[in-house]
């Protein structure tokens, strides 16, 4: 339960040191989006409650920076709770902001079709929005010369995973979505000071056409390939029954 709290404004930057606590009240119902802003890396974590104390949405570094950022519908006359906390450093120095998200604009992507991702001003944020007719592992990269960063939510703007860096200095993305479920990709430089172009695309990943990994003992053996990352966890004296695995 947070303790009482500090009021924000709507766009108005509120200087945090280490962590803080803070309340925003919407004056209309619409997208917001709570997200921290940096010089230097941070390693930002965001964590919006309801005003009974009801989690409804977190976010860890899927910003530029290592800064946070967490889109969701809040409700005019609502109080919001919001906790921010860096876990880089109990000493770093950023801005929380909270702005209205209610049209971001997001352009309809259709599969194995490139887009070009203009961010033409500083801190720019492009948003796509893909519906898949079928169940499948997708891959949702980038391609260029820029360090780029890609974050995947759904439909109601929850985080669900991010990366940067996969390739190279570009971000690809490989995951399991549903057919008809709305999802939402962001497509933005890693350094929030950098402008250009580069190539934004989704496409059916391709699996291997064999994964053969064999867990002698306790350890931890990884798999990385187009289907994802994978981790097998091998219990001592139980190698059978120990076997657990995760997607990393």
């Amino acid at each position: 339960v947070l303790a009482d709290t500090t009021a924000i404004s709507l766009d108005s930057a509120y200087n945090v040191t280490g962590g803080a606590e803070v309340t925003f009240t919407p004056t209309e119902t619409a997208l917001y989006e709570v997200y921290t802003v940096s010089a230097g890396y941070v390693d930002a974590v965001i964590n919006v409650y309801a005003s009974d104390d009801t989690h409804l949405g977190s976010d860890e570094s899927s910003g530029d920076n290592g800064n946070a950022s967490l889109i969701l519908t809040m409700v005019a006359g609502t109080t919001y709770k919001i906790s921010v906390d860096s876990r880089y450093s109990s000493e770093a120095v950023y801005n929380l902001y909270v702005k209205k998200h209610s049209d971001i604009n997001a352009i309809d992507a259709l599969l194995s079709v490139p887009y070009t991702v203009n961010i033409d001003t500083e801190g720019k944020k492009v948003y796509y929005k893909f519906v898949p007719d079928e169940s499948n592992v997708y891959r949702l990269y980038a391609s260029g010369d820029y360090d780029t960063h890609g974050a995947l939510y759904d439909s109601s703007f929850m985080p669900i995973t991010k990366n940067d860096d996969y390739e190279g200095i570009n971000f690809s993305i490989n995951y399991l979505l549903q057919a008809g479920e709305t999802y939402y990709i962001c497509a933005s430089m890693l350094q929030e000071y950098q402008t250009g172009e580069f190539t934004f695309r989704i496409d059916v990943a391709t699996p291997p056409e064999e994964i053969n990994i064999i867990c002698t003992d306790n350890t931890d053996v990884f798999y990385e390939g187009e289907i994802g990352n994978f981790k097998c966890e091998v219990a001592p004296d139980d190698a059978y029954g120990g076997i657990t695995w995760s997607v990393i």
